[in-house]
């Protein structure tokens, strides 16, 4: 499986310019992650949820069944996380970013109207608010 380092110029070009086929990183947790600088929270009516579901769904290449279709090998974590074959191309103007903005905009959050970076995403989404720490119990010592 190709790994960044794989990354040469003419691989960045040929891709930034050029529609390449799309794959779905799927990474599991197993656990809440805790809120940082990358994290936030979307508040969705059940209605905007099953909307970013649905746009989540329609990413994957599926077989007859239904069923994603798993890009053979590991992730990059290992055991937690795969590569499954995604639907449509991207390019320099349909970015991982963008597809993650369009899916956000499709559930009724605020978006940019071209997201190809992290940060398009992220701007419009409130931080995460740390967790609140329990009050002393004013009982024990």
């Amino acid at each position: 499986m190709p790994e960044w380092d794989d990354l040469t110029v003419p691989i960045a070009l040929r891709s930034t310019f050029l529609p390449t086929p799309t794959a779905m990183h799927v990474v599991r947790l197993g656990y809440e992650p805790e809120p940082d600088e990358l994290i936030r929270a979307v508040d969705l009516t059940p209605e905007n949820y099953a909307k970013l579901c649905a746009h989540i769904r329609a990413g994957f290449e599926c077989d007859a069944g239904g069923a994603p279709q798993p890009i053979a090998g590991l992730g990059y974590e290992g055991w937690n996380d795969r590569f499954y074959l995604g639907t449509g191309h991207y390019h320099l103007f349909r970015t991982c970013n963008e597809w993650t903005a369009r899916g956000l905009r499709a559930a009724g959050v605020k978006m940019a109207r071209w997201a190809p970076f992290p940060q398009c995403v992220l701007y419009h989404l409130p931080p995460a608010e740390p967790p609140a720490e329990a009050e002393p119990d004013p009982i024990s010592p």
